[in-house]
């Protein structure tokens, strides 16, 4: 697929979300703090800090989840907001 190869669970297992309410306003955030996350959303070019030089292809995953379902996360929070107003 267009994101990384799961070669184990453990990054997997380091990808958290978290969501709160600030006012009225509702935030949802997903994301790792796994050395690998940022490299592999965004690739890497260079010597890397073991001397080797590296030429890795991105492999996003992250900003493409969010496009293909933020339409309809916006259309089911307009929903409820309707459903709530009558």
């Amino acid at each position: 697929g267009p994101g990384p190869n799961v070669i184990t669970d453990e990054y997997l297992a380091s990808i958290k979300t978290s969501s709160e309410w600030r006012g009225d306003v509702g935030y949802v955030q997903a994301g790792s703090d796994a050395p690998q996350a940022a490299r592999l959303e965004y690739g890497f070019f260079g010597r890397d800090s073991l001397g080797r030089n590296v030429h890795q292809e991105p492999r996003p995953h992250f900003r493409p989840a969010l496009l293909e379902t933020q339409d309809w996360y916006m259309q089911r929070a307009a929903a409820i907001i309707q459903e709530a107003l009558g």
